[in-house]
């Protein structure tokens, strides 16, 4: 009796097994997935924030949303000033730290593809050998007991190499989507790498002189709070005696000149009870 439950609890082992490798595969195949990304327009768009000297702008551009091929031209812009070999090692070492990560539990599902197999083939000898013991046993019931460890043996068999296909065909995906995100990082370290080392990186001079987006004159005011008194954006300049429209600012970014006989004209137009 006890030797007729161990093909029962093999069967289930396998079973666990098949399992598992599902978990895996699911949760690698959401991973590579993710980590996807468009190496060319990527690439595009930071040679062109880097020919323009924003270089910050172009290290923030490779977040966490790129993968690892952004991770890849994140590491290598940030040795730019470092020179050629320093960005050549920068690359290599960052690809060695990449790709254990991108490989991870790829072995796991190559030894449950070979280990499910052997499993259901130990479950089926261990029920044949239940069924000779039952051939010897002076109390054997016929071919009714025998069919049903043959049956057990055989079920043992099946499993395993069932679970072993389902292993090899996610191994076999896992590996392939691995093996394109390691040719687009190749292909995107060659040429981040080949544009550093041809063009001299902006000084921090210049890099800190770069003119700056200015905020808006009349910033939103957080919601349900009144404007009081806005300041317009097309305002009344004074001029020659008259008011016409014309620009807060001169186009140097000075305040435009104005002269005391501007103000009197102003005040010519105000209210009464305005005037000074």
């Amino acid at each position: 009796e006890q030797i007729s439950n161990v093909p029962g609890i093999i069967a289930i082992v396998v079973v666990a097994f098949l399992v598992l490798t599902f978990i895996i595969a699911a949760d690698r195949y959401l991973y590579l997935h993710r980590a996807r990304v468009d190496t060319f327009e990527l690439l595009r768009g930071l040679l062109n924030q880097l020919r323009a000297g924003k270089v910050k702008e172009a290290v923030a551009n490779c977040d966490g949303k790129t993968g690892p091929v952004g991770e890849i031209f994140r590491t290598a812009i940030e040795h730019w000033r470092d020179g050629a070999p320093a960005i050549q090692h920068a690359v290599e070492e960052a690809g060695r730290l990449l790709i254990p990560r991108l490989e991870r539990n790829l072995k796991l599902l190559a030894a449950f593809a070979n280990m499910t197999p052997v499993v259901g083939l130990l479950g089926t000898l261990i029920s044949l050998i239940g069924a000779f013991d039952n051939i010897n046993n002076i109390e054997f019931k016929g071919a009714q007991v025998l069919s049903g460890d043959i049956k057990m043996a055989l079920i043992c068999t099946a499993l395993g190499l069932l679970a072993s296909l389902v292993c090899q065909i996610c191994h076999a995906v896992l590996v392939e989507k691995v093996d394109h995100l390691l040719a687009e990082m190749g292909k995107g370290a060659a040429e981040i790498t080949y544009f550093l080392t041809h063009n001299a990186p902006p000084s921090e001079e210049e890099e800190a002189a770069r003119p700056k987006a200015c905020p808006p004159l009349n910033p939103a005011p957080p919601h349900g709070f009144p404007v009081a008194n806005p300041i317009p954006q097309d305002h009344l300049h004074p001029s020659h005696g008259h008011w016409h429209h014309g620009p807060l600012l001169r186009a140097d970014g000075g305040l435009p000149d104005l002269q005391p006989a501007d103000f009197h004209a102003r005040d010519r137009h105000r209210p009464a009870h305005f005037r000074q």
